[in-house]
């Protein structure tokens, strides 16, 4: 992942997030409800934060294809 740490996040971002001091990559969705993090893979669930989080960074690429040569 290529993070930039200068955007400013707005809804519909892929962020890189600190939540419970744990990093996690999601998207950012802001709406009447507050913010939340959604997944990309339905099989996980969407975080709504009760504390505080922090925005680490937009992710702006995603290089595929990391496996290692034999």
């Amino acid at each position: 992942l290529i993070v930039d740490r200068s955007l400013d996040p707005v809804s519909g971002d892929t962020v890189i997030a600190v939540v419970d001091d744990e990093l996690t990559v999601k998207t950012l969705v802001l709406d009447a409800a507050g913010p939340s993090l959604r997944p990309q893979n339905p099989a996980y669930p969407t975080i709504r934060p009760t504390s505080e989080f922090v925005i680490w960074g937009v992710v702006t690429t995603c290089l595929h294809h990391l496996h290692r040569v034999s």
